[in-house]
């Protein structure tokens, strides 16, 4: 065993929220395949028992010292993948989503490593359900596609007795982390920090509901709404994102903020997102929590043309990406400010915008089909998270809200004005947004609603 290591912000801001609040399962990243077919059940073992030797964030716990949280790393453990036979229960594909749900809801000790573990139940002859979870502590959506596609290469190699091709990892985390906190003290640094606190002077942070916490007092809760669009309107908007020069995603962006507008009333709008803060070459394929979220700030101008939001928009998303190696944390700490109930948190966004790039990554497994599995629950860290999902033909936007917050009925609302403003958007971009918004089909409980009074503390 090895350790001492700094805690990254990220990770550490992770840490202090788990011992205020032991358990979260906000903070597990877990999915669920079912495996159709003829599978080497030694030869999956081998293959994730590999990725977490190969990766030292997925055998790092965490433990408290006197100068702080500190990292450890120890040797490759056995028994990564717990095999399960419920062939002869009663109902078998029910137990074995049982087995499976546990599994990724069981919250993880950060003190014994590691923080990964995966179980397979066998329900039928040539039927099993996959469970992967690890903590969010030591990874991120990049990287558990990273994990998940080295653990299929392995595989792969094993059932077809040829070598998987994959080099060993070009660095470790804790050597990404080392060289940030260098980094920290630089002159870049200095500027990134200066380049946010310029931005962000003056914000009240984001509220969609003047009176919830930012997190809720009996603990994260959540449900989930796709809004998957036609493959019409889909082609569309990505040759309109083509023809200005951006993605679908900025394109979604800009439609949320107008979404936001009509919502809360605000002009001044902040709204997060993630990147994936992989600036060097080492850190393409490593597994571990490096990603940051950044706070995007813009005005909603009632004469402003759609087409101007999103040049306005499109700059800032670049300017961004140009300073997303410094952690929000060190700009919520130097931003000071009161601190409410929930301390830092109260200075993050309630409303994030996500690309999600997990049905990119494709199981290509001999003599076996994968299907992904929804899970039965869905936690929500934030009071939305809107996660763009890319699955050709189409775009699909998963709504993840927390239902204190935002009701079914809420979400599905947002789910369709969202869908007519990017209707109306795509066939005259040049309409002024005080017009998009005065069409916008508000339900009558919407525009009654009780909103946040302009300047009121967030």
């Amino acid at each position: 065993m090895t350790g001492g290591g700094l805690l990254y912000p990220t990770q550490e801001r992770l840490w202090r929220l788990e011992q205020r609040q032991p358990g979260r399962q906000d903070f597990l990243v877990a999915g669920l395949m079912r495996l159709s077919g003829d599978v080497d059940e030694a030869a999956l073992q081998d293959a994730v028992e590999t990725v977490v030797g190969r990766h030292e964030s997925l055998r790092t716990g965490f433990r408290s010292t006197a100068e702080g949280p500190r990292r450890f790393v120890v040797d490759p453990p056995r028994g990564a993948l717990g095999l399960f036979d419920v062939r002869r229960a009663a109902s078998p594909y029910e137990r074995a989503l049982d087995i499976a749900e546990e599994h990724c809801r069981r919250p993880f000790d950060l003190t014994d490593p590691p923080l990964l573990r995966a179980a397979l139940a066998r329900y039928g002859d040539t039927e099993r359900l996959l469970a992967l979870a690890m903590h969010h502590i030591v990874t991120d959506g990049y990287s558990s596609g990273i994990a998940l596609r080295e653990i299929g290469a392995l595989y792969r190699g094993r059932v077809t007795g040829r070598a998987a091709g994959l080099p060993s990892p070009a660095a470790q985390y804790g050597e990404f982390v080392d060289r940030q906190y260098a980094w920290f003290t630089g002159e870049e640094a200095r500027k990134d920090l200066a380049y946010w606190l310029d931005d962000l002077r003056g914000h009240q942070p984001l509220r969609l509901s003047p009176s919830a916490r930012s997190v809720p007092a009996d603990g994260p809760c959540g449900d989930a709404y796709d809004l998957t669009l036609p493959q019409p309107l889909s082609e569309r908007t990505r040759q309109f994102a083509l023809e200005h020069g951006c993605t679908p995603y900025l394109v979604l962006l800009a439609v949320m903020y107008l979404l936001v507008h009509l919502y809360t009333g605000e002009r001044d709008i902040a709204l997060g997102s993630a990147m994936a803060n992989r600036g060097r070459t080492e850190y393409e394929d490593m597994v571990g929590y490096l990603r940051n979220i950044v706070v995007l700030r813009e005005t909603v101008h009632g004469d402003r043309p759609f087409t101007e939001l999103l040049g306005g928009i499109r700059g800032h998303v670049l300017s961004a990406y140009d300073h997303q190696a410094l952690p929000f944390d060190h700009v919520v700490r130097a931003l000071g400010g009161d601190r409410g109930p929930d301390g830092d948190e109260d200075l993050y966004p309630d409303v994030l915008f996500c690309t999600d790039n997990s049905a990119a990554v494709r199981w290509d497994l001999p003599g076996v089909g994968v299907e992904r599995i929804d899970r039965r629950g869905v936690i929500s860290k934030r009071a939305m998270t809107v996660f763009l999902q890319e699955r050709d033909p189409h775009l699909t936007l998963r709504f993840v809200h927390r239902p204190d917050v935002l009701g079914t009925d809420d979400v599905h609302a947002l789910g369709e004005i969202c869908q007519a403003l990017l209707r109306r958007i795509l066939t005259d971009p040049e309409t002024p947004l005080n017009v998009l918004s005065g069409e916008a089909e508000l339900p009558t409980w919407w525009r009654s609603r009780p909103v946040r009074q302009k300047g009121a503390p967030a």
